[in-house]
C-alpha cells in the first residue's frame, strides 16, 4: 500500500500552514488513489491535539484513509554545513513515508544535510526546500522534488522568487535557507556558502 505522511507545525494550538497542508494532502489523495472526497485535517488535529501551548509536531499518515496521528514536543533543529550530492535518478514528487533513497543520499555525506543536484540542477535538501539568499534578495529553484507547503505560503506571499539555479551557480550565492513546516524562513538560519563543501566534486 502507498503511505505517506504530513508534517505539521502546531504553535499555541494553530497550525499556521495547514491551507498547503490541505492543498498538499488532497491533491496527493487525488492524484494516486483517485479520491475526491475530502477529510478535513483542521477537523482531525483539533480532535486530538494536546492540551497546552508550545510547539508541536504534528504527523499524519495517510493512505486512502487516515492511518494515524501523533503529536510530539518540536524542537528545532540547527543545520550548519551542507555538501552536494548528485542523482539524477532521484524522485520525490509526494511525500511518500518510504524515504530510504532520499536516506541513502544523506548518508553519503557527513555534513549536517546535503543539496541534492539532479542533471545538473539544484532540488532540495533531504529534509527540506532550498532557499538561496544574493543582495538580500531570496530565491527558490525552479526545479524541486517536493513542493514543500512553506515553499509554497512563502511564493504565494512574494517572499521568495523562483530561479533556475545549476550546481556551479551556486558559489555566487551569498547564503543558504532550508525551509519546511518546520523551518522558518529565518534569517538566524542562514547558512554561509563556505559552509558548503564539495562543491567541485560533488558526491
Amino acid at each position: 500500500m502507498c503511505r505517506l505522511f504530513e508534517t505539521i507545525l502546531i504553535r499555541d494550538g494553530k497550525a499556521p500552514l495547514l491551507p498547503w497542508h490541505q492543498a498538499r494532502f488532497d491533491r496527493s489523495r487525488r492524484m494516486l488513489f483517485g479520491l475526491s472526497k475530502q477529510i478535513r485535517l483542521e477537523s482531525l488535529i483539533r480532535e486530538n491535539l494536546p492540551s497546552g501551548d508550545g510547539l508541536w509536531r504534528c504527523r499524519v499518515d495517510y493512505g486512502k484513509d487516515i492511518l494515524g496521528i501523533r503529536f510530539v514536543p518540536h524542537h528545532p533543529l540547527r543545520i550548519k554545513t551542507l555538501s552536494l550530492v548528485e542523482d539524477d535518478s532521484m524522485e520525490y514528487p509526494h511525500k511518500f513515508a518510504d524515504r530510504q533513497q532520499l536516506e541513502k543520499l544523506k548518508g553519503k555525506a557527513s555534513t549536517d544535510e546535503i543539496i541534492i543536484v539532479k542533471q545538473g540542477l539544484v532540488t532540495d535538501a533531504s529534509i527540506a526546500n532550498l532557499v538561496f539568499w544574493k543582495g538580500g534578495i531570496a530565491y527558490t529553484p525552479d526545479t524541486p522534488l517536493l513542493a514543500g507547503t512553506r515553499r509554497e505560503m512563502l511564493l504565494a506571499g512574494g517572499c521568495i522568487r523562483i530561479r533556475r539555479i545549476r550546481m556551479q551557480d551556486i558559489a555566487g550565492y551569498d547564503g543558504i535557507s532550508l525551509i519546511n513546516a518546520l523551518r522558518p524562513l529565518d534569517a538566524a538560519y542562514i547558512i554561509p556558502i563556505k559552509n558548503v563543501s564539495d562543491m567541485n566534486k560533488p558526491g
